[in-house]
């Protein structure tokens, strides 16, 4: 991400403590494609949340975002992170080319059965849906186009 601009948007952490998610690399209205649905925005983070408040899913909507990093703590509703079905839900309604689950415990389950179950929900969906580990590596290409990517490096 270094050199991409970064936009800071509020999130929930819980009650009514602000925790800032990133928007990284959105190019401004117009610079975008005219032929899609609004400027592209090639890394969205959020993490540390347990809510999106309605004017940041707002501004996050009005982007095309190819990576979604979100927060998916456990499988049941925590105070202060998002569960994995509430991750899910949030990737659903954002629609990223990619997302990328992240914060989970070992409570969770197996990486690679749970990863198989994300995996199946971005399939009936049309999102490429994956659970994070460490020492993954986003690779972010420059692109003349207005649609950037992420190669994918597993």
């Amino acid at each position: 991400v270094a050199g991409m601009p970064v936009q800071f948007f509020p999130v929930w952490h819980g009650g009514d403590y602000v925790s800032l998610g990133m928007l990284f690399g959105a190019q401004a209205a117009e610079q975008s494609d005219p032929e899609q649905d609004g400027p592209v925005a090639p890394l969205v983070y959020i993490s540390d949340c347990s809510g999106v408040p309605p004017a940041s899913l707002a501004l996050l909507q009005r982007h095309r975002i190819d990576v979604l990093v979100v927060d998916a703590l456990y499988h049941e509703p925590h105070p202060s992170h998002f569960s994995l079905t509430q991750a899910l839900e949030l990737a659903q309604q954002l629609r990223p080319r990619r997302a990328l689950l992240v914060g989970m415990t070992c409570r969770m389950g197996l990486h690679d059965t749970i990863n198989e179950r994300v995996a199946q929900v971005g399939r009936e969906c049309g999102i490429d849906i994956g659970l994070a580990y460490d020492g993954l590596e986003l690779h972010f290409k420059p692109s003349p186009s207005p649609s950037p990517t992420a190669e994918r490096d597993n």
